[in-house]
């Protein structure tokens, strides 16, 4: 579950039956007769839905992903900033800075 937008993605992967759809296609398996084969087109359907949902979510963590990555590099930005600040170079004064680089 989300904290900040409360969505929740869940696929129940246990439903499929992934080694016994995998034997069948190994031994010649064909689907026979309409009410057998609508069964199968039922479950591609199903498993494409449940894909879509897969890649809409990735895409979704993907955008949230790129949007925390511009926060941080702002984050980073400005504690260099401050940093800089605080530099002990910075306790300096200007004229003397000006005859050191000045060289």
């Amino acid at each position: 579950l989300c904290i900040r937008c409360g969505n929740s993605f869940q696929l129940d992967l246990h439903e499929l039956k992934y080694n016994e759809t995998t034997r069948r296609v190994r031994s010649g398996y064909s689907a026979e007769g309409l009410s057998e084969r609508a069964v199968y087109s039922k479950l591609l359907d199903d498993a494409q839905t449940d894909l879509d949902r897969c890649q809409s979510e990735l895409r979704r963590l993907q955008d949230l992903s790129r949007e925390i990555e511009a926060h941080q590099k702002l984050l980073e930005a400005y504690m260099a900033g401050i940093r800089c600040i605080m530099s002990p170079i910075r306790k300096l004064p200007q004229e003397m800075l000006g005859e050191i680089f000045q060289y």
